[in-house]
């Protein structure tokens, strides 16, 4: 199924051509620089590290520099976990982010146009095409991919209606490595404070 938002031939193109090369990885890893505007006029929370997919729904962030912090998603349950803390969140997905992101990333085909729709919105500066993703339910959160090179992805941002943007930009971005199932795993360390979220 094709997005009936994209209604030019140039954009159904661009599209396809991205979705095809996305949806032939098995896997994904690449650099990360992230940016939380707040939209209360404060500055922005910047942080970077590394991020790793995998198919189906498997996800790892780990974080570089300040608070050590990790993200894991399992495929049921997400995991934040903040060492200095000694604190970590087990949220499903279903009540979490990583919700969102596992339809528009790592989805089966045609998953995100069924749960999406999705729009070209125009081409940045650097000539790379931006898309617009919002939920056909209208209940979720907007999304946005910028895509370099017709089929790279570039950048993600989720939009939230209070005014809360989230971006984030990727570098040095590989495909199809072997990770190791354990990557996608977490058990909290002995006196970790574990809150569940269901």
């Amino acid at each position: 199924m094709l997005p009936a938002a994209l209604a030019s031939a140039g954009d159904l193109d661009a599209w396809r051509k991205f979705r095809a090369r996305w949806n032939a990885a098995s896997t994904w890893s690449a650099e990360f620089s992230q940016t939380i505007d707040l939209g209360d006029g404060a500055a922005p929370l910047v942080s970077a590290g590394r991020v790793l997919l995998s198919r189906p729904g498997l996800v790892r962030w780990e974080y570089a520099g300040g608070p050590a912090r990790l993200v894991v998603g399992d495929g049921r349950f997400l995991w934040v976990y903040q060492a200095e803390l000694e604190q970590a969140y087990k949220v499903s997905y279903s009540q979490s982010l990583v919700h969102s992101l596992v339809v528009a990333l790592l989805g089966a085909p045609g998953a995100v146009e069924a749960g999406y729709e999705v729009v070209r919105s125009g081409i940045d500066q650097g000539g790379q095409d931006v898309f617009r993703l919002t939920p056909r339910d209208r209940t979720g959160l907007v999304l946005e991919l910028t895509v370099s090179g017709g089929s790279e992805l570039a950048a993600l941002a989720v939009v939230e209606a209070a005014g809360t943007r989230n971006e984030v930009t990727f570098t040095q971005a590989a495909r199809d490595l072997v990770l190791a199932s354990s990557l996608f795993s977490f058990t909290p360390p002995a006196g970790t404070d574990v809150i569940v979220r269901q």
